[in-house]
């Protein structure tokens, strides 16, 4: 498989980081390379940048990307939980970062729970998939669709059977249950 990044960005870093550290675990029981890119680290052991707040910020998530291009031009799968800041940088990053997937986790209504929405049409958010992590589905329902996402793209391969784990499988059939469906 070829390398990408995933970048995520929400309303809290703590949460980003903690749903970008459980994919990073799925994507390693899937035997693939992969490494995250946090911006504490990048801060501690590159540097922290400008004086100035926005400055700094900004100069991380440079640093962060590039880290990140590095390692999945090279067949890693990269994964960063950073605010992506202002449009210029986010284009800057997109034209510099070849595979990147943005996810925006949501903590309210916004999305519906597991699911990861189409990207949006405006130009600022055409290459962003919208997950939830509200609802019943929280931080594992976040997991999966952003796991599933990125097996729609193409970036994970899918596992055998029905693509789904044993625990996904009986949650989908309960569901399906609860609904009437089954």
């Amino acid at each position: 498989m070829r390398g990408f990044t995933l970048w995520l960005t929400g309303p809290s870093p703590a949460l980003a980081a903690s749903v970008a550290r459980r994919v990073e675990e799925a994507l390693l029981e899937r035997g693939m390379a992969v490494e995250f890119v946090g911006g504490d680290e990048v801060r501690e052991r590159l540097g922290a940048g400008p004086g100035d707040p926005a400055e700094a910020r900004a100069a991380c998530a440079r640093r962060v990307g590039f880290v990140c291009r590095l390692l999945s031009r090279n067949g890693v799968a990269a994964i960063a939980a950073e605010p992506l800041a202002p449009a210029p940088l986010r284009d800057e990053l997109r034209a510099a970062i070849e595979r990147l997937v943005e996810v925006e986790l949501r903590g309210s209504a916004e999305a519906t729970a597991g699911t990861a929405d189409a990207p949006g049409s405006g130009p600022e958010s055409e290459r962003t998939h919208v997950v939830s992590v509200a609802g019943e589905g929280g931080e594992d329902g976040a997991v999966r669709a952003i796991v599933s996402l990125l097996e729609a793209l193409g970036h994970v391969p899918g596992i055998g059977g029905g693509g789904y784990l044993a625990e996904e499988e009986e949650a989908i059939k309960a569901r399906l249950r609860d609904l009437g469906y089954i």
